[in-house]
């Protein structure tokens, strides 16, 4: 499926301060075909948010957090994977790597 990525650019320069990550590397998760998508009722009080885990096109485990929308912008944000999501995707996807080629800095 393809997707068409559209971002707030001062919400992108928050996420890379925080967390030195850029919106356009978020979106090579989006490419990883074993990619992990669930609801996230939790924080889908004003719009529906989604989370995101997979493979960006450097080879590292992300989590994006994210909205699809008919608007201009869209919310997202990406952030090195935390260790418990990190196992969590390799139990379910089935993945079989040595867990210290992927970095997590949280």
């Amino acid at each position: 499926m393809d997707y068409n990525f559209d971002w707030n650019p001062a919400k992108e320069k928050q996420n890379i301060r925080k967390h030195q990550l850029n919106f356009r590397l978020a979106s090579t998760v989006f490419r990883d075909s074993s990619q992990l998508t669930i609801y996230d009722e939790e924080h889908s009080q004003d719009e529906d948010r989604w989370i995101t885990i997979g493979l960006d096109e450097t080879g590292n485990l992300r989590v994006v957090v994210h909205t699809f929308e008919q608007t201009d912008r869209t919310s997202c944000i990406i952030r090195l994977i935390r260790p418990l999501a990190k196992k969590i995707y390799v139990i379910i996807r089935g993945f079989k790597f040595n867990p210290l080629q992927l970095t997590h800095n949280c």
